[in-house]
């Protein structure tokens, strides 16, 4: 299913917390640092709810009787209150940041481990920006629900019941007074979630285009820029944050009147109040005292659900954010291990085709990417992969190490069909070069370590020396120690090829898979690897598809694809003697070179 489909059901479903539920399994997991702050909570409503109730007695009492020590104790006893409620709330607070780190990193890691999991599909139709907003900005976007939200409905709930049973053991009609605004509340509430929750849904997805456009942009700047794309693409921008702006402004508005609404809702309850109270204190219903207390009770309730009201409006947004989070940890890898599959034991290499069907959508009306491709490379063979953009060489080797699968047809390995052993247990005996020759943040041993960490300085300057590239890495500001920065920009493409060769031979891989590994090598460098690659693939069935056919012409077979069908197999010497596809193509590259 693509993006925008899934958007689509995200726009259609029902306003509704319930996905901050799926929280609660990563909330268990930290609940040692997660049930103190909730536990401080009940405990700080109490001492707050002293204050008050001593204010009354204060009035009521002592200063109609003239009892100054009775003030200075009740002063000093307010004083006390404050500097324990200080405390409890200075280590709440290191409580709860702790536990909501705890969760979002728990949270993050298990983001970043099922992305890893999914399959090349999902990479295909994915935006690399949308899945980055997803696991960054819409994670952020929980931090303070977890770390406020909770304490708040303690806190709302507890203050309810204290100062309820306070109130009704002043007076029952007083109690009403403060309970009548209670509908206005739930009406709010009601109105939050039916207007504000759908305009944080689009603000998430607006946030999500703008991260994903202005990474898209980023990355292909140098094209942007030859292309003159530079204000065309400043326009798209302007239209995804105007479309951002309205969004916002939706969202703002319901907070703009229901927030205000509940300020007006508790001026009329403290109106309702000193309304009473002109009636009830000459009769002897109620004491002056209560009157002040009632009204400090009053901010004790309403307060927190003032607070609560302009929380859930956080809450909206991250209720959108974490359905965008748990949209993506519900993406299913469509190719799976299955029940039961064991590792793959240490492979000779024979790898055969038979009868393989394969397209990458499973719409009956597509056509086939490969139409019945059959073929078997014996352990040690180097098979060259040739012909036009699109013919489906690519497609081919990526069946291979199984990041796609066929939807008919088998592709054994030592006649074992891969789907009956695990993914992990494959890749592990697989090398893979490929055009885009990516390198991670780190220094250069980092990066030729990085399919074999167990691996020895030694090992990898060996693997260097064998390959060609040993002279080529010493040359760089810091020889194997050089920090290649982020996809290696700090080096030129020649060389993160040639480190990307590198990487691959250390991992010793019994298949190895080479796609358009030295279309960004000059011819010069070629030259320099080429006497190493022989060697180096000796006993490793190899699979190079080629661009130049100069890096072909000593394969054991070439199979030259059109189309996705093998329409000519055989040696250099056979197809240029045959005279067809491949001839043509040899004589081509002849007059080029």
């Amino acid at each position: 299913m693509v993006d925008h489909d899934l958007e689509e059901i995200l726009a259609r479903s029902r306003p509704s917390l319930a996905m901050l539920r799926r929280l609660l399994p990563f909330v268990r997991r930290h609940w040692a640092v997660a049930v103190p702050p909730l536990v401080i909570e009940f405990v700080f409503v109490l001492s707050w709810a002293v204050g008050p109730h001593l204010i009354k007695l204060t009035i009521d009492e002592f200063i109609p009787a003239k009892l100054m020590a009775g003030v200075f104790c009740v002063a000093g006893l307010m004083v006390l209150n404050g500097a324990f409620q200080a405390a409890l709330s200075a280590y709440q607070r290191i409580c709860v940041w702790t536990a909501s780190q705890h969760i979002l990193n728990d949270l993050r890691k298990r983001l970043f481990a099922h992305i890893q999991q999914l399959s090349m599909e999902f990479f295909d139709r994915e935006k690399q920006g949308r899945v980055i907003a997803r696991v960054d900005r819409d994670v952020e976007a929980l931090e303070d629900i977890l770390a406020r939200f909770p304490l708040l409905v303690i806190h709302t709930i507890a203050s309810a019941v204290v100062v309820g049973g306070v109130l009704l053991s002043y007076d029952w009609r007083l109690f009403l007074v403060v309970a009548a605004a209670a509908p206005v509340v739930a009406a709010a509430a009601w109105a939050l979630n039916k207007w504000g929750m759908p305009a944080y849904r689009k603000v998430r997805r607006s946030v999500s285009r703008m991260t994903a456009h202005l990474a898209e942009n980023v990355s292909g700047v140098q094209v942007v820029q030859a292309f003159g794309r530079e204000e065309h693409n400043l326009g798209f921008f302007q239209t995804i944050l105007d479309e951002f702006k309205g969004h916002v402004m939706l969202g703002a508005t319901v907070r703009g009147i229901t927030f205000p609404s509940m300020m007006l809702v508790l001026a009329l309850v403290n109106a309702g109040v000193i309304a009473y109270a002109g009636y009830a204190v000459p009769r002897g219903h109620m004491t002056i005292g209560k009157v002040p207390a009632t009204i400090m009770y009053i901010g004790m309730i309403y307060g927190p659900i003032m607070m609560l009201a302009l929380m859930y409006d956080q809450m909206l947004g991250a209720s959108a954010a974490a359905e965008r989070v748990f949209q993506l940890m519900d993406r299913r890898a469509t190719i799976t291990d299955h029940p039961g599959v064991t590792d793959i034991p240490t492979i000779e290499g024979r790898v055969a085709f038979d009868r393989v069907f394969f397209k990458y959508d499973d719409e009956p009306a597509s056509p086939w990417t490969l139409e019945d491709v059959s073929f078997e490379a014996k352990p040690g063979d180097i098979f060259a992969l040739v012909g036009p953009t699109g013919a489906g060489k690519t497609s081919i080797v990526n069946l291979i190490p199984r990041f796609y699968q066929p939807q008919q047809g088998r592709i054994t390995i030592d006649g074992i069909d891969i789907r009956d052993v695990t993914q992990e247990s494959l890749h592990k005996q697989m090398g893979i070069v490929l055009q885009e020759n990516f390198l991670f943040a780190g220094t250069v041993m980092d990066n030729l370590k990085y399919a074999r960490p167990d691996a020895t300085d030694e090992e990898a300057v060996a693997a260097a020396r064998a390959l060609g590239s040993h002279d080529v890495i010493e040359g760089l500001a810091d020889g194997y120690a050089t920090d290649v920065r982020e996809r290696g920009g700090a080096i030129s493409h020649g060389e993160r090829q040639l480190i990307c060769f590198t990487r691959a031979l250390i991992a010793d891989p019994r298949i190895l898979i080479l796609d358009e590994a030295t279309s960004a090598v000059d011819t010069d460098t070629e030259l320099v690897i080429q006497s190493a690659l022989a060697r180096l693939m000796e006993g490793r069935t190899t699979f190079v598809v080629a661009h130049r056919l100069s890096t072909v012409r000593h394969a054991d077979r070439i199979l030259v694809i059109e189309n996705g069908r093998i329409v000519e197999s055989g040696a250099h010497a056979e197809l240029v003697a045959l005279g067809r596809t491949y001839a043509d193509m040899f004589e081509e590259f002849i007059r080029q070179v």
